[in-house]
């Protein structure tokens, strides 16, 4: 309509407000997961992830209020992959002997993934003895369990669904205790211990 008015493309610099915060934490991300992964998560701040991106330090409490909730926001991405894949697997299971092979690698390959990754580990530790992080924890634990049982309910007799669920959410807790054990122990114990565990998370639930 020759009475409409036209609007030109906006530039770069007047993208909307939410989308360019939404760019910046991913930066911010980015920068951290890799300062993270070089020096681990005691020797980094929202300070020096400020610095190497040349940004004022204000900047980074708009965006986290702490460098554990930043911490804990990378944890989650990886988790949440983890998550993702332990979920697919699970849908290949046609029986409670597959559902117990999936469960056993499932577990194996958490622990395996956390210890090994360059600062997971040492973040999960951290994040455990802060109160203002746990509702992320529990969160994510809550996931697993949900995986769990929505997977084992097609295979696993108990009397009732509520009652499958709080047998899985005891051997989750089971599973998250002998994790931050292995933290105190040289790999082979810590191995052996998880292996129990795992174990166990299945025997109990035959």
């Amino acid at each position: 309509m020759s009475g409409a008015k036209r609007h030109p493309p906006a530039r770069e610099g007047t993208r909307p407000q939410q989308q360019r915060s939404k760019d910046t934490v991913q930066k911010i991300l980015r920068t951290a997961d890799k300062l993270l992964t070089k020096e681990g998560v005691a020797q980094v701040s929202l300070g020096k992830i400020a610095r190497v991106m040349e940004l004022p330090t204000a900047t980074m409490y708009r965006y986290f209020p702490s460098k554990e909730a930043l911490v804990t926001l990378l944890m989650k991405q990886t988790l949440d992959l983890m998550i993702d894949d332990a979920s697919k697997r699970y849908e290949s299971a046609v029986s409670l002997e597959e559902y117990n092979t999936v469960s056993r690698e499932v577990l194996w390959n958490t622990y395996e993934q956390i210890h090994k990754h360059p600062y997971l580990n040492e973040a999960y530790a951290a994040l455990l003895t802060d109160r203002s992080q746990r509702s992320s924890l529990i969160e994510e634990n809550a996931r697993w369990v949900d995986i769990f049982f929505i997977a084992g309910r097609r295979f696993l007799t108990f009397d009732s669904d509520d009652a499958l669920y709080r047998r899985l959410q005891v051997l989750n807790a089971a599973w998250n205790g002998t994790l931050r054990l292995t933290q105190l122990y040289d790999k082979p114990v810590a191995d052996e211990l998880m292996r129990e565990t795992i174990e166990i998370f299945i025997r109990e639930l035959n």
